[in-house]
């Protein structure tokens, strides 16, 4: 079975990365890494602790009686589309979207797998069936699924060629000028705190455009429309903090007294709008999904 590095794997350890895409135990992958059962480059990696870059391949070779698959569990799916290559789902906050360490149940990968019950059953991975995209656990929106492993090719394909476009919706702190404008700063790991990320001129920093367009003015705040080209991990959150107008609600990225100020739960960032082409006829699809109540209703009450 072949793994592709992520972006929000950058930096992880290799038994660490197995772990989250295998769901098998720290102690039963770093037997099969000691076994050769782990490549990168045609070569045997037998060091459990190598840390890894996006793109990077993986291959391990696991014995049949170790598949496991991510288990099926009962939960309410708000389903926009669906048809029998793949469907769209706005996800809420709160919401993990695969199993990883720490997070084996509960997922919306765990939901999907009761949903779609025997429609996976093609699907390539074990772990995160029919997933091409993610969204932060607290960042609600619009994320597709693919059921079949054509659509699911196809899909990943269109991300890694830019033609999914997707548009969020984020409350940030302050007044922005230009009120329109392109933020364009590699983004890497953190060099202290590794489950961040940082705006970088390091080596290693991976490119991050993210465009910006201010739809509303408050008196403390901006409301944002943003694009992004590339995706890379907590980009939006990132970038905006970077430029001293950090997301509203963001814990890892924001101001802890604006945010104690605002007394919002999560951060003020919403996957609202997602298009691309349908993998089976080519057909543009295009999907909008309004300001969950929680983030509407903060509106409402600045205004």
């Amino acid at each position: 079975m072949k793994y592709t590095v992520e972006s929000h794997e950058t930096g992880w350890r290799l038994d660490q990365f197995l772990v989250g895409r295998t769901e098998l135990s720290r102690s039963q992958i770093t037997k099969f890494i000691k076994q050769d059962k782990v490549k990168m480059r045609g070569k045997v990696v037998n060091k459990a602790g190598l840390v890894l870059e996006e793109g990077q391949e993986v291959y391990f070779s696991r014995p049949k009686d170790e598949s496991p698959t991510v288990q099926a569990e009962e939960g309410n799916l708000d389903i926009v589309y669906e048809d029998e290559d793949l469907m769209v789902v706005n996800k809420p906050a709160g919401i993990v979207v695969h199993p990883a360490p720490g997070y084996r149940q509960g997922t919306l990968a765990n939901f999907i797998k009761s949903h779609l019950a025997k429609d996976l059953s093609q699907v390539e991975g074990f772990v995160r069936p029919g997933i091409v995209h993610r969204l932060d656990r607290d960042t609600s929106g619009l994320i597709v699924i693919a059921k079949n492993s054509a659509s699911q090719k196809n899909l990943a394909n269109q991300f890694k060629d830019r033609i999914v476009k997707k548009k969020y919706l984020t409350l940030v702190l302050g007044h922005l000028e230009p009120k329109q404008g392109t933020i364009d700063s590699p983004i890497a790991r953190h060099q202290l705190d590794r489950q961040k990320m940082a705006v970088s001129s390091a080596a290693g920093a991976k490119e991050a455009i993210t465009h910006y367009k201010v739809i509303a003015n408050y008196k403390l705040y901006s409301l944002l429309e943003v694009r992004i080209e590339q995706g890379r991990t907590h980009q939006i959150r990132v970038h905006l903090s970077a430029i001293d107008h950090p997301v509203i609600g963001d814990e890892k990225y924001g101001d802890i007294k604006v945010n104690k100020h605002a007394g919002l739960s999560r951060q003020f960032l919403h996957a609202a709008a997602l298009s691309f082409l349908h993998p089976a006829d080519g057909r543009k699809l295009e999907f909008e999904a309004s300001l969950p109540e929680d983030l509407q209703g903060f509106l409402d009450e600045l205004s």
